[in-house]
């Protein structure tokens, strides 16, 4: 033909059947993406993101610039400190960050580009933004309405070897897609919640193919 629409999915399918040439039609495809339940590791963040570019009419001998967005949405839970808790930065950087009531799985539904939650709801341990961070991000399904429960666990507190555990109820929220929800959480005795600040989830960086001659039948 005189032009190629091109379409591009990463995601974790591990649990879905493989996608053979000539065999799947893209409108057709469904797949389960699999998020992991323990993402305090780079390669644990990226297995759980689910992204997806379209390119649409495409002629040979082009190049065409992949932008990818995602599909699904982050969780980030900023720690601070409050005056006269005796917590120090050590603490909150060597945190231990769960959110429960999390679905692990979305359905993959490429005529509309969506997703639907499904599988077990269960307690994911969010990661470090950066290393030195007290901001803990995960990667959460969309289209999941929940109340999440959090519990932070402060390691070594105050005294070696000691630990001290919080935990809280943030406010109900619906994720969608591309979104992040970051939320601050001050501890003391207790922990003050702020309500979530909700920004746009940037895009991944662009990624260069280069489309080949078209050959005849």
């Amino acid at each position: 033909g005189s032009s190629l629409d091109v379409y591009a999915l990463h995601g974790n399918f591990k649990k879905s059947p493989s996608i053979s040439e000539d065999t799947t039609q893209w409108s057709n495809l469904s797949l389960t993406h699999t998020v992991e339940t323990n993402q305090t590791t780079d390669e644990k963040k990226r297995l759980s993101d689910l992204l997806y570019s379209q390119t649409l009419s495409v002629a040979p001998n082009n190049t065409v610039q992949l932008t990818f967005d995602h599909v699904l949405s982050k969780i980030c839970i900023t720690l601070k400190k409050a005056d006269g808790s005796g917590i120090e930065d050590a603490n909150l950087n060597n945190a231990t960050v769960e959110v429960s009531g999390i679905n692990t799985e979305v359905t993959y539904d490429a005529t509309n580009n969506s997703v639907t939650p499904s599988g077990t709801s269960t307690t994911i341990t969010l990661g470090q933004e950066s290393s030195g961070s007290t901001t803990y991000e995960a990667i959460v399904p969309s289209n999941m309405m929940v109340t999440p429960q959090v519990k932070i666990t402060l390691n070594d507190f105050p005294e070696t070897g000691k630990k001290r555990t919080f935990s809280c109820t943030l406010s109900s929220v619906t994720f969608a897609k591309g979104n992040k929800y970051t939320f601050t959480l001050t501890l003391h005795n207790n922990i003050v919640v702020s309500q979530p600040t909700i920004s746009e989830w940037k895009k991944d960086e662009a990624t260069n193919m280069t489309i080949p001659q078209a050959k005849p039948s």
